[in-house]
Protein backbone atom coordinates (compact mmCIF):
# COMPACT_ATOMS: atom_id res chain seq x y z
CA UNK A 1 0.00 0.00 0.00
CA UNK A 2 1.08 3.39 -0.82
CA UNK A 3 1.72 5.67 2.10
CA UNK A 4 -0.04 9.48 1.13
CA UNK A 5 3.01 11.36 2.97
CA UNK A 6 5.79 9.76 0.63
CA UNK A 7 3.54 11.17 -2.09
CA UNK A 8 2.75 14.52 -0.46
CA UNK A 9 6.99 13.96 0.08
CA UNK A 10 7.52 13.57 -3.43
CA UNK A 11 5.57 16.86 -5.12
CA UNK A 12 7.88 18.74 -7.00
CA UNK A 13 8.82 21.78 -5.56
CA UNK A 14 8.18 25.20 -7.03
CA UNK A 15 11.25 27.33 -7.71
CA UNK A 16 9.88 29.83 -5.04
CA UNK A 17 9.90 26.93 -2.54
CA UNK A 18 13.66 25.93 -3.72
CA UNK A 19 14.81 29.24 -3.00
CA UNK A 20 12.93 29.39 0.05
CA UNK A 21 14.26 26.43 1.55
CA UNK A 22 18.06 27.51 -0.19
CA UNK A 23 17.75 30.88 2.35
CA UNK A 24 16.28 28.94 4.95
CA UNK A 25 19.49 26.66 4.58
CA UNK A 26 22.15 29.64 3.94
CA UNK A 27 20.94 31.52 7.12
CA UNK A 28 20.95 28.04 9.67
CA UNK A 29 24.72 27.23 8.00
CA UNK A 30 25.65 30.06 10.00
CA UNK A 31 24.77 29.20 13.16
CA UNK A 32 25.51 25.17 13.02
CA UNK A 33 29.06 26.65 14.62
CA UNK A 34 30.50 23.47 14.92
CA UNK A 35 29.26 21.89 11.59
CA UNK A 36 27.85 18.88 13.91
CA UNK A 37 23.68 19.84 12.54
CA UNK A 38 22.71 21.31 15.37
CA UNK A 39 22.14 24.94 16.13
CA UNK A 40 21.44 26.51 19.53
CA UNK A 41 17.53 27.68 20.27
CA UNK A 42 18.96 31.08 20.81
CA UNK A 43 19.66 31.60 17.18
CA UNK A 44 15.70 30.85 16.39
CA UNK A 45 14.90 34.66 16.72
CA UNK A 46 17.73 35.86 14.55
CA UNK A 47 17.41 33.32 11.80
CA UNK A 48 14.12 34.14 11.43
CA UNK A 49 14.55 37.96 11.13
CA UNK A 50 17.58 37.67 9.02
CA UNK A 51 14.38 36.23 6.43
CA UNK A 52 12.76 39.27 6.78
CA UNK A 53 10.12 38.54 9.18
CA UNK A 54 9.35 40.01 12.04
CA UNK A 55 8.08 37.49 14.43
CA UNK A 56 6.35 37.96 18.32
CA UNK A 57 8.15 36.61 21.47
CA UNK A 58 4.82 34.26 21.14
CA UNK A 59 5.61 33.03 17.32
CA UNK A 60 8.91 32.35 18.38
CA UNK A 61 8.11 30.20 21.13
CA UNK A 62 5.68 28.21 19.50
CA UNK A 63 7.95 27.65 16.49
CA UNK A 64 10.52 26.78 18.81
CA UNK A 65 8.27 23.69 20.44
CA UNK A 66 8.11 22.72 16.62
CA UNK A 67 11.81 22.70 16.23
CA UNK A 68 13.56 21.83 19.04
CA UNK A 69 15.12 18.42 18.96
CA UNK A 70 13.74 16.14 21.73
CA UNK A 71 17.13 14.44 22.49
CA UNK A 72 18.99 17.45 22.40
CA UNK A 73 17.45 20.04 24.39
CA UNK A 74 18.12 23.74 23.76
CA UNK A 75 18.70 22.73 20.22
CA UNK A 76 17.45 22.69 16.67
CA UNK A 77 18.55 20.88 13.57
CA UNK A 78 18.03 22.07 9.73
CA UNK A 79 15.72 18.90 9.11
CA UNK A 80 13.27 20.56 11.93
CA UNK A 81 13.40 23.59 10.89
CA UNK A 82 12.99 23.67 7.63
CA UNK A 83 9.13 22.39 6.73
CA UNK A 84 7.40 24.75 9.52
CA UNK A 85 9.76 27.91 8.61
CA UNK A 86 9.45 27.41 5.10
CA UNK A 87 5.75 26.95 5.50
CA UNK A 88 5.31 30.21 7.01
CA UNK A 89 7.72 31.61 4.53
CA UNK A 90 5.36 29.87 1.66
CA UNK A 91 2.59 31.47 3.36
CA UNK A 92 3.49 34.85 4.01
CA UNK A 93 3.30 35.36 7.64
CA UNK A 94 4.82 37.34 10.22
CA UNK A 95 5.83 40.43 7.49
CA UNK A 96 6.52 43.81 9.03
CA UNK A 97 3.96 46.60 8.88
CA UNK A 98 4.76 49.20 6.13
CA UNK A 99 6.21 52.49 7.25
CA UNK A 100 2.94 54.01 5.89
CA UNK A 101 0.66 51.77 8.46
CA UNK A 102 3.59 52.82 11.11
CA UNK A 103 3.76 56.48 10.97
CA UNK A 104 -0.57 55.98 10.86
CA UNK A 105 -0.86 54.23 13.98
CA UNK A 106 1.63 55.92 15.53
CA UNK A 107 0.23 59.08 15.02
CA UNK A 108 -3.48 57.81 16.86
CA UNK A 109 -1.12 57.61 19.91
CA UNK A 110 0.46 61.49 19.37
CA UNK A 111 -2.54 63.00 19.78
CA UNK A 112 -1.21 66.66 19.92
CA UNK A 113 0.40 65.80 16.77
CA UNK A 114 4.22 67.18 17.94
CA UNK A 115 5.76 64.53 15.69
CA UNK A 116 6.72 62.06 18.91
CA UNK A 117 5.69 59.93 21.28
CA UNK A 118 7.32 59.74 25.18
CA UNK A 119 9.52 57.54 25.65
CA UNK A 120 7.53 55.78 28.51
CA UNK A 121 4.51 55.93 26.94
CA UNK A 122 5.94 53.86 23.98
CA UNK A 123 7.53 51.24 26.52
CA UNK A 124 4.11 50.89 28.63
CA UNK A 125 2.73 49.94 25.05
CA UNK A 126 5.35 47.27 24.63
CA UNK A 127 5.09 45.92 28.02
CA UNK A 128 0.80 45.62 27.88
CA UNK A 129 1.10 43.81 24.85
CA UNK A 130 3.35 41.02 25.89
CA UNK A 131 7.07 41.98 24.99
CA UNK A 132 9.28 41.21 27.50
CA UNK A 133 11.09 43.59 29.71
CA UNK A 134 14.84 43.14 28.80
CA UNK A 135 13.76 43.45 25.19
CA UNK A 136 11.55 46.81 25.40
CA UNK A 137 14.44 48.69 27.21
CA UNK A 138 16.41 47.32 24.55
CA UNK A 139 13.62 49.00 21.74
CA UNK A 140 13.11 51.87 23.52
CA UNK A 141 16.70 52.82 23.81
CA UNK A 142 17.33 52.00 20.24
CA UNK A 143 14.44 54.03 19.23
CA UNK A 144 15.16 57.26 21.92
CA UNK A 145 17.26 59.40 19.95
CA UNK A 146 17.61 62.47 22.37
CA UNK A 147 17.83 63.83 25.85
CA UNK A 148 14.60 64.48 25.69
CA UNK A 149 13.21 61.11 26.05
CA UNK A 150 11.12 61.70 22.84
CA UNK A 151 10.55 59.39 20.06
CA UNK A 152 10.38 60.94 16.88
CA UNK A 153 8.18 57.98 15.18
CA UNK A 154 8.67 58.92 11.17
CA UNK A 155 12.51 58.29 11.95
CA UNK A 156 11.90 55.34 14.06
CA UNK A 157 9.64 53.71 11.43
CA UNK A 158 12.06 53.32 8.93
CA UNK A 159 14.03 50.93 11.41
CA UNK A 160 10.74 49.17 12.32
CA UNK A 161 10.23 48.26 8.43
CA UNK A 162 12.02 45.17 7.10
CA UNK A 163 12.98 44.49 3.43
CA UNK A 164 10.35 42.96 1.54
CA UNK A 165 12.99 40.32 0.30
CA UNK A 166 16.18 39.60 1.95
CA UNK A 167 18.84 37.40 0.51
CA UNK A 168 20.94 36.05 3.25
CA UNK A 169 24.24 36.06 1.00
CA UNK A 170 24.02 39.79 1.60
CA UNK A 171 23.31 39.32 5.56
CA UNK A 172 25.77 36.99 5.96
CA UNK A 173 28.76 39.27 7.15
CA UNK A 174 26.75 41.16 9.48
CA UNK A 175 24.77 38.40 11.16
CA UNK A 176 28.72 36.47 12.09
CA UNK A 177 29.79 40.01 13.09
CA UNK A 178 26.30 40.20 15.71
CA UNK A 179 27.91 36.49 16.65
CA UNK A 180 31.11 37.48 17.30
CA UNK A 181 29.98 40.00 19.39
CA UNK A 182 27.72 37.78 21.48
CA UNK A 183 30.26 35.13 22.06
CA UNK A 184 33.39 37.46 23.44
CA UNK A 185 30.86 40.19 25.12
CA UNK A 186 32.49 40.67 28.52
CA UNK A 187 29.47 40.91 31.02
Amino acid sequence: MIDPKTILNKREKSPYELFTESQIKEAYEIFDEDRKGKAKLKHLGTIVKALGRVPTDNNLQELAKKVEVADIPGYFTLETLLPPLTEILMKDEWRSASKKDLIRAFKVLDADRKGFIEESHLKSLFLENGVQTSEADKDVEEATENTYNHIHYKEYCKDLVAPQAIDIGESRRRIREKLADERYRVC
